[in-house]
This record gives structure tokens, C-alpha cells and sequence, in this order.
């Protein structure tokens, strides 16, 4: 997965590849896998800049919470997330499959 990670990371952001620093609160997490849910589905991975900096989350048990408090209490219909804690430098993929069930707000 590292690999694969790196891979990532060096071809940038798309439609289906967001990098994200951080969430600083539910709401932005929300509306993030919400249009990636509305889109074809994809990737956030946090602990990333735009540029494709990797520095790394500080509080992966947080941003966990955060990102299930999101999907269950702040989108309609609530949505499903995986998400992947990986340990190269600390940063964690949340993966939002296409809702089928759309448009999810």
C-alpha cells in the first residue's frame, strides 16, 4: 500500500484524488465525501498539502471519530466510508465509493 500511496501522491489531485492537510471540523469533512459520493467516488487522503506534501495527521483516533460522526450524522442519506490508517508518515486514506442513492447533501 505505501507504494501505491507514494504513486498517488506524486501524480496529484483529480476528480477522484483529493489531498487534505487536515479537517478542522465535521462539516468540511462531510461536504468533501459528500461531492466525492455525488461524483464517480475517490479518495481523500488527509496529512497530505496540495502541493503533495506529506506531513502526516497528529490524531488518527480523532480524525476516526470525526469521519464516522460525519458520514452518520451530518450527510443525508447517511453514507458508508472505508478508510486505511497508513503508517508512512502518518496519514490516513478515507475511500467514498459512488452513493447510490443521489444527491447525498
Amino acid at each position: 500500500m505505501e507504494n501505491n500511496l507514494i504513486e498517488i501522491i506524486k501524480r496529484g489531485e483529480d476528480s477522484q484524488t483529493q489531498f487534505k492537510l487536515r479537517f478542522d471540523s465535521v462539516d468540511a469533512l462531510a461536504a468533501e465525501i459528500s461531492a466525492m459520493a455525488n461524483s464517480k467516488g475517490g479518495i481523500i487522503l488527509v496529512g497530505v498539502s496540495d502541493t503533495g506534501e506529506s506531513l502526516g495527521i497528529d490524531d488518527d483516533r480523532r480524525l476516526n471519530q470525526m469521519i464516522s460522526n460525519s458520514c452518520s450524522q451530518k450527510i443525508d442519506p447517511p453514507l458508508s466510508v472505508t478508510t486505511n490508517n497508513i503508517f508512512l508518515k502518518n496519514k490516513l486514506i478515507v475511500k467514498s465509493e459512488k452513493a447510490t442513492k443521489r444527491p447525498v447533501f
